[in-house]
């Protein structure tokens, strides 16, 4: 597992430097997967989901143990930035985590929901959410219909 100093200003593989000088997307393209992972632990919350950012523009399934791991104990923008991140890898074992995240019924975080809804949808499990339209709650149906609603008009984008 790769670690790093973040004492240290010279370390390269400090994700710190990489964020402060060219930002998520250079990170994305130039710091080893090990580094982006090892970061989702970083002491500032900032580098954290930058590196769940950096980790779903990436789109590598090998991150995606390492982002539900930390689910569980992420608050609100790094749980946000994870939920997405899985979206855009859009790996199948990332399907019940978000599942599970979508049934949530909290009402002062429908946008994780939301995202975790969307992001279904982008792993291709466009049932799963169907079935949510008729088998949860109120707040459950909202976010269902919603992200169906959002992923047929993308459909008509393309």
């Amino acid at each position: 597992m790769t670690t790093f100093d973040t004492n240290d200003p010279e370390n390269e593989n400090d994700p710190e430097n990489e964020w402060i000088t060219g930002g998520v997307q250079r990170a994305a393209g130039t710091l080893p997967l090990e580094t982006l992972i090892a970061a989702l632990d970083h002491p500032r919350e900032d580098i954290r989901w930058r590196a769940a950012v950096a980790l779903g523009w990436r789109g590598e399934s090998q991150a995606v143990s390492a982002l539900v791991a930390r689910l569980d104990s992420a608050r609100y923008d790094m749980k946000l930035n994870i939920v997405w991140a899985l979206g855009q890898i859009g790996d199948r074992q990332a399907i019940d985590p978000l599942l599970t995240i979508m049934r949530q019924q909290n009402p002062r975080d429908p946008d994780i929901a939301y995202v975790a809804a969307l992001a279904l949808l982008r792993s291709g499990a466009l049932e799963a959410v169907q079935h949510e339209l008729d088998a949860a709650g109120e707040t459950v149906y909202r976010v269902a219909h919603a992200a169906l609603a959002s992923a047929g008009y993308l459909e008509m984008q393309r």
